[in-house]
């Protein structure tokens, strides 16, 4: 993995490994009545990153909860950017 920053100051999103040929370990399950053709909201992002919880070993991507707690604003817009991408 790419070292992204040696302090929380120093985060640079471009550094981050590239996740999108990650291949999940789980299935999620989605209710019938989602409209799920929405974007993803940046208060999405922010509740699902503030329920992560800290000191758990990082997935496959790398990142660990506290990377994605600190990197703060530019973090919540890159995985926006990210997950509306896909």
């Amino acid at each position: 993995m790419s070292n992204c920053c040696t302090s929380v100051s120093q985060f640079d999103p471009e550094a981050l490994p590239d996740i999108t040929t990650a291949t999940p370990s789980y299935r999620v399950q989605f209710p019938d009545d989602e409209d799920l053709s929405q974007p993803i909201t940046e208060e999405e992002i922010q509740e699902a990153v503030g329920q992560l919880r800290d000191g758990r070993a990082p997935g496959a991507d790398g990142m660990s909860a506290e990377l994605l707690k600190l990197g703060g604003a530019e973090t919540i817009r890159w995985l926006i950017s990210l997950f509306n991408s896909i």
